[in-house]
């Protein structure tokens, strides 16, 4: 009676250790995915700060040339800022469904390649833990 009360208090021990170990498994993993979510966020982010920056250059280096040619510069503005109006509002009219269906099917693979790598993680340990306690339990 007093093995099976020890093994009892092993058993418990270790499901105990083994749902620690998978909680902090789980931490690192939302961890590591958020982290490089972040990264690429921010890269992505300064990549389109510059490229706006530059666009706006060539916006305001247009409305001079075209002001000087026109001898008015405000015409020179008002004829880009029609033309980056124009092409705002159709934009936003014309609520482009195929761009948000590219973003979501890119979040959606994201996600499953990170559930399958989490499970493949999982499984690596369980196999070594196993393995582990086999050579334990050998001795």
């Amino acid at each position: 009676m007093d093995q099976l009360g020890q093994r009892i208090k092993q058993v418990t021990n270790e499901l105990k250790e083994y749902v620690e170990t998978r909680i902090e498994l789980l931490l690192l993993n939302v961890s590591d995915k958020a982290s490089l979510w972040v990264g690429k966020l921010v890269q992505q982010l300064f990549g389109y700060t510059i490229l706006g920056t530059g666009l706006l250059f060539l916006m305001l280096a247009l409305s001079f040339y075209l002001g000087e040619l026109l001898n008015n510069t405000a015409l020179g503005f008002c004829i880009v800022g029609g033309f980056v109006f124009l092409i705002g509002l159709i934009l936003v009219l014309s609520q482009p469904k195929n761009l948000s269906r590219k973003i979501q099917a890119q979040i959606m693979h994201d996600i499953i390649d990170a559930l399958d790598s989490k499970k493949e993680e999982q499984l690596k340990y369980i196999a070594e833990k196993t393995v582990e306690e086999e050579l334990n339990h050998g001795n």
